[in-house]
């Protein structure tokens, strides 16, 4: 709808005068034959789906189709004063149709004043995500100091660690939010060399998780099937290749016994372990177990995953 719009604009007629969110007041979408025809009768009035400044881009793009009469395309969006910008929010920018950022910069101000470095980068990773700054790069720069002060005390003399572990630990909380810093162009920051670094909080996670001493136990009490299975899946795990097993069997065969036996062998082994399952009740049964929808793992530091969705092994190295 959106590019035969564009199309429509670049005849010689009056459509040219109109808004997107004004277009379905005079024309109406054919969607079998995909075009705008003219209305011959009825009053409706046109809106355009809400987007949220966390967004980004398709925020900009909204804002832009409802201040700009008649574009002919995105980049005839993007075009300020026969210019054309490099994104829609410096469009947005120089047309003057963002709001400044004095509340965010307000907030930040002040939380300086009472809040420990951590609190303030789940701030600033909270205010990215409800209110983005219209630079979001410039707001980091002004509170880099306040946001890694701890970690500057810490590490007085290493100044690229200081900025590897603040930002790896901002991120954490925007991936808690379902952000990260490529979603704002700031992705320069993932510029991080140490794999302890780099690792997403479910990673951490993962490494933080204790293991029931039962558990260790457990592998001699599996019967011969589930040694069987037991056998085949880690060493595939030692071998370090992926793979895919499906435990087959009804309820009350100790499934779930196996799969900690697993869980057990691989957190030994001092590889990663995500257990994961298609519903919360099932993921209780599991050794840290988790929903497979709440897990990200953004950037994999390539050491072999093991999710469980039900009786389904999946690994990956």
């Amino acid at each position: 709808m959106l590019s035969e719009f564009f199309a429509s604009n670049s005849g010689d007629s009056s459509e040219f005068s109109y808004l997107y969110n004004e277009y379905a007041e005079h024309f109406i979408w054919d969607a079998k034959n995909k075009y705008w025809k003219p209305r011959k009768r009825g009053v409706v009035i046109g809106r355009v789906a809400h987007s949220s400044p966390a967004e980004g881009e398709r925020y900009y793009l909204r804002l832009l189709l409802g201040h700009v009469r008649g574009p002919k395309s995105f980049d005839d969006l993007k075009t300020v004063g026969g210019q054309v910008c490099a994104t829609f929010q410096e469009a947005a920018l120089k047309r003057g149709l963002l709001e400044g950022d004095d509340v965010a910069h307000r907030c930040m101000d002040e939380a300086m004043m009472v809040d420990m470095p951590n609190a303030l980068r789940r701030l600033f990773a909270t205010i990215l995500f409800f209110n983005c700054p219209n630079n979001p790069g410039e707001f980091w720069d002004k509170y880099y100091k306040a946001l890694s002060e701890d970690y500057a005390n810490e590490f007085p003399l290493e100044k690229q660690r200081v900025l590897e572990l603040t930002a790896s630990r901002v991120e954490r909380f925007m991936e808690g939010m379902g952000k990260n810093f490529a979603s704002y162009n700031m992705d320069h920051l993932h510029n991080i060399q140490d794999s302890y670094i780099r690792n997403t909080r479910d990673v951490r996670d993962a490494y933080d998780a204790p293991v029931p001493e039962e558990q260790f136990a457990s592998r001699k009490k599996l019967n011969a099937a589930q040694k069987e299975a037991y056998r085949a899946i880690i060493k595939n795990v030692s071998d370090g290749n992926g793979g895919a097993y499906f435990i087959d069997g009804p309820g009350g065969t100790y499934k779930t016994f196996l799969y900690r036996a697993l869980y057990a062998k691989v957190r030994s082994m001092d590889k990663i372990c995500l257990p994961t399952a298609t519903s919360g009740i099932a993921a209780s049964n599991l050794s840290a177990g988790r929903t497979a929808h709440s897990v990200r793992v953004h950037r994999p530091v390539g050491l072999t995953l093991l999710p469980i969705t039900q009786a389904l092994w999946d690994f990956r190295t």
